[in-house]
């Protein structure tokens, strides 16, 4: 099967799964808190899924090169900005990497973060110069060294509590992602997110009517 057949496919099963209508402004929508409140009951989940789709579409329709300027292309940003304002909170949930809590002082000194670093240094081996300089053997018991660390390190304390704390965060998003919008999720609170969503929509409802080849209605009334 070629690619092109294969992302059909990928498409289809999409379409048979996603309402993609309801992520992009309907006829008669007119304002962005009437397009908000059709977002109440969804979960963040379901708006991703949605863009999802549509980012599948415009690949499949336009390729490596993206999205041309005009309708399609407004579209695409809009439905991008719904997904970052809908999701602007995850980091409450899953911090950014520099703010997990596995590389604060505490919790490196409660969970021997000294054994742990003491492996991963056991891993910095150029097995590649080793190869060279020692030959074939002795490249194969530098990898081994490295793989035998990098297990060591999953099964220390600290490897061990770094994985829970993983989970735990993963499961947070999880609940986040699957947990029904509220009219207080979508209100206007001022962020960055909302601010580019806002524009985005202007710009959709400002001068053209875009419509969609993937639904035979017309998606944005201006």
């Amino acid at each position: 099967m070629s690619i092109q057949k294969d992302n059909d496919a990928m498409a289809r099963l999409y379409t048979e799964n996603v309402d993609v209508q309801s992520i992009v402004p309907k006829q008669g929508v007119d304002t962005l808190d009437e397009y908000l409140d059709g977002l109440v009951g969804m979960t963040v989940k379901d708006v991703l899924d949605k863009e999802s789709y549509l980012s599948l579409y415009m690949m499949n329709k336009h390729g490596v090169m993206g999205t041309p300027a005009g309708n399609e292309k407004d579209l695409k940003e809009f439905s991008s900005a719904v997904v970052a304002f809908v999701n602007r909170k995850v980091n409450d949930h899953r911090p950014r990497m520099e703010d997990r809590e596995y590389f604060t002082p505490e919790f490196k000194d409660k969970h021997n973060f000294d054994e742990y670093e003491k492996l991963k240094r056991g891993t910095l081996i150029n097995v590649i110069r080793i190869k060279r300089e020692q030959g074939d053997e002795a490249y194969k018991r530098a990898k081994q060294q490295i793989s035998d660390n990098r297990e060591k390190m999953r099964n220390s304390e600290y490897g061990k509590a770094m994985e829970a704390l993983e989970n735990q965060y993963d499961q947070a998003v999880k609940d986040y992602h699957n947990t029904p919008l509220t009219k207080e999720d979508l209100a206007n609170d001022g962020s960055p997110e909302y601010q580019k969503l806002e524009k985005m929509f202007n710009r959709l409802v400002g001068g053209q009517t875009a419509t969609s080849e993937y639904d035979d209605n017309t998606v944005v009334d201006v």
